[in-house]
């Protein structure tokens, strides 16, 4: 698995997708803590066979007070 932090996976985003689509699986860290993983999307993983119930934002875990706007 190959590791970047979120500032070169930001400037490398088109790199990083081409990596994943090779099969590569690639861990982003941010200050040296893992927060994300990019993996090849396949039918177990696509997000449009989550339901609905499993969607929604009230099964959602909360851990930022300040939400993105």
């Amino acid at each position: 698995m190959r590791e970047v932090g979120a500032f070169e996976a930001k400037n490398k985003l088109g790199t990083l997708l081409d990596w994943v689509e090779k099969g590569a699986e690639v861990l982003i860290t941010r200050h040296g803590n893992a927060v994300a993983r990019l993996i090849f999307n396949t039918p177990a993983h696509d997000p449009g066979k989550i339901t609905q119930e499993q969607h929604s934002p009230a099964s959602a875990p909360h851990t930022h007070s300040n939400p993105l706007t």
